[in-house]
């Protein structure tokens, strides 16, 4: 019974430690995605990574219930779990830095749109439209 228990362990580690490995890659192609303002890409990115956050979320009771001495082999796949995370933490991290840019880059546009309008109608009238203005008609 005790030789079964750590056998468990490992493999209940190795299935996390894939886990974060395809949670990893996609953080990867998140974060390309996110540059290439590509935001549909970026939301079926993130419904991926919540089925995988859930598919770890449900190993997490068995992993506590597993008890036993931590072998090198244990060891070594949870440190590189851990690695795993500490990367995909950061390239979320960089993600979200540059989604808040380019949403105060949005913000800024839609700002100078509206004092456009602003300076339109008080130069034109509010029953004018800006849109035509310079268009050039052929005879």
């Amino acid at each position: 019974m005790q030789e079964k228990k750590p056998a468990g362990i490992v493999r209940l580690c190795q299935q996390k430690h894939d886990l974060m490995q395809q949670f990893l890659s996609l953080s990867e192609q998140q974060a390309e995605a996110v540059q290439q303002e590509n935001y549909e890409m970026v939301l079926a990115i993130i419904e991926q990574k919540q089925i995988i956050i859930e598919k770890v979320n449900l190993l997490s009771p068995l992993l506590s219930e597993q008890t036993g001495p931590d072998d090198e082999q244990l060891q070594t796949i949870k440190s590189q779990t851990m690695e795993i995370i500490i990367q995909a933490a950061a390239l979320d991290e960089q993600s979200v830095q540059l989604l808040r840019r380019h949403q105060d880059e949005v913000l800024a546009e839609l700002i100078n749109i509206k004092k456009s309008h602003q300076t339109h109608a008080q130069y034109r009238g509010d029953n004018v439209k800006i849109g035509g203005v310079f268009l050039d008609i052929k005879r």
